[in-house]
């Protein structure tokens, strides 16, 4: 496959599946920005804590669920029926495997997070989990038979359904019981999202069934071999995405465990602040899903070149994309939360700019573990990241109570760089490529000197945030540009990703 192939092999898939991500980060910003008005920053700070704990079993299921159902699809993609059928079933017991016990021990989570009127609402939770459990399954075939069209409307779907269930179930709250304390907004919070879990899963299931109606033929694995091929790879891939959504989430269940007196609030303020921060790693997860399937299908082929090219068109693209967007983050970090919140979250503006590097750097770290479980070696990912979960949560549990939110920040961070440096190296291992180093290391001058621009200029105020964000981005543009980064050859594949193709 050629270049310009590939290009639009990637681009193209991706322009779908970012088009979802950009579907959730609008819905996601619409419920960070209103729930707070709905509700006190107690209940919105104990909901952000219920759904980062709970994510780190929606994130497992969903994406060991999800690559292994697309891995089965991209070695057989003319019996997409048959696995569809066989697969919905192994992953609704899979979900449940995980969803009762999490329900069943959430009295002891909550009491681990010192704070027992959590319990609720955590054992709620779990719906959401089975319902993404379900959900998975669908997405699973139809990203193994590389609909990312329809892969991306279903995402778009599930994310508008989310925000309406949640602010939906939160306006009903304060409409129909407006002295309900802060524990009943919580619930009804999380109530809403498992509504919407539940709906999706529903229509993704439907969806997946239409899409794979024309390939009929039988699996050429039965029943029990089916099942073991795809719950011990489901398997390994559920331990590594456990302990990448552990490493996005201990920093904020520290802060949570760690906060009284005068911070009784600081997990409200710190979740403001990762939910911003996380803009580039979401704005990049979708050059994984694109990557995935096609990585596993040039595996299955032995095509040694064409994997490679995947890895190196992944990597660059994602490293202009996630360090762009921490940089003009970072560099207008106080006003931007100035901005989309309400004045009190402005001191977490420090944090704010450290985490988006943080995110930044999982973003990267999500591309070189999807590219090492495409090739079948999802223990490798989970090796890497489970270090640097151990890291992060020593690091931030030794620095919070001395420097607060940024001390969280900071020890995070580090965490985020070990696993980055372990993820590089396996992946070099298994794979024998890896992000080209002149080109990273340009890349990331350009974001460091735009985000120290914006830092060193004096704070403008909210009103001006978007001049600010625009003019970061142009100086990131100009930078990559003069440095030779982006050139003709980034125009001519530009040139290619637009045109015609068969679809």
């Amino acid at each position: 496959m050629s270049e310009g192939a590939t290009v639009r092999e990637v681009g193209r898939g991706a322009i779908y599946i970012a088009l979802g991500k950009v579907v959730f980060l609008l819905t996601a910003t619409a419920i960070n920005l209103l729930l707070p008005r709905l509700l006190s920053a107690r209940a919105y700070g104990d909901y952000g804590v219920v759904v980062r704990l709970v994510s780190l079993f929606n994130m497992m299921t969903v994406m060991g669920l999800l690559q292994s159902v697309s891995r089965l699809v991209a070695a057989q993609p003319a019996a997409a029926a048959a696995t569809r059928r066989r697969a919905s079933l192994l992953a609704a017991i899979a979900a449940a495997g995980i969803a009762v016990p999490f329900a069943a021990s959430s009295p002891l989570m909550a009491r681990a997070l010192r704070d027992a009127g959590l319990s609720a609402a955590l054992a709620l939770a779990a719906l959401i989990t089975f319902g993404y459990g379900v959900y998975a399954a669908a997405i699973g075939v139809v990203n193994g038979l590389q609909r990312f069209r329809t892969q991306a409307l279903l995402d778009m779907g599930f994310s508008a359904a989310k925000c309406a269930g949640v602010l939906g179930a939160a306006l009903g709250l304060v409409a129909l019981a407006p002295a309900a304390s802060d524990r009943d907004g919580t619930v009804a919070a999380v109530l809403g999202f498992a509504a919407a879990a539940a709906l999706l899963a529903l229509v993704a299931q439907l969806v997946a069934r239409r899409a794979s109606r024309d390939a009929g033929a039988p699996l050429a694995a039965g029943w029990s071999a089916l099942a073991r091929r795809m719950l011990s790879f489901a398997g390994a891939v559920m331990l590594y995405q456990a302990t990448l959504n552990a490493l996005m989430s201990v920093d904020l269940l520290l802060v949570k465990r760690h906060a009284s007196g005068a911070l009784a609030d600081a997990a409200g303020l710190y979740n403001a602040a990762v939910n911003v921060a996380q803009i580039p790693y979401f704005g990049v997860v979708a050059i994984t899903f694109v990557a995935f399937p096609l990585i596993s299908a040039s595996t299955f082929g032995d095509d040694v070149a064409a994997t490679r090219r995947y890895v190196h068109a992944a990597f660059r693209y994602g490293a202009l994309i996630a360090i762009g967007c921490a940089a003009v983050i970072a560099g207008c970090a106080g006003d931007l939360l100035a901005l989309l919140f309400p004045a009190r979250y402005g001191a977490a503006g420090a944090a704010l700019a450290v985490l988006v590097v943080d995110y930044a750097l999982l973003a990267l770290i999500a591309i070189g573990c999807t590219v090492i479980n495409a090739v079948g070696r999802p223990l490798l990912s989970f090796a890497a990241v489970a270090l640097a979960t151990a890291l992060a949560g020593a690091l931030v549990a030794g620095a919070i109570d001395r420097w607060g939110l940024m001390g969280a920040a900071a020890g995070t961070t580090g965490g985020t760089v070990c696993g980055l440096a372990l993820t590089l190296w396996w992946l070099r291992r298994a794979v024998g490529a890896g992000p080209a180093l002149l080109s990273t290391l340009r890349i990331a001058a350009a974001g460091i000197i735009a985000a120290g621009v914006g830092i060193a200029v004096p704070p403008l105020g909210a009103a001006w945030v978007l001049f600010e964000l625009a003019g970061l981005g142009l100086l990131y543009l100009a930078l990559l540009i003069v440095g030779r980064e982006l050139g003709p050859a980034d125009l001519d594949a530009l040139r290619a990703l637009l045109g015609r193709r068969r679809s």
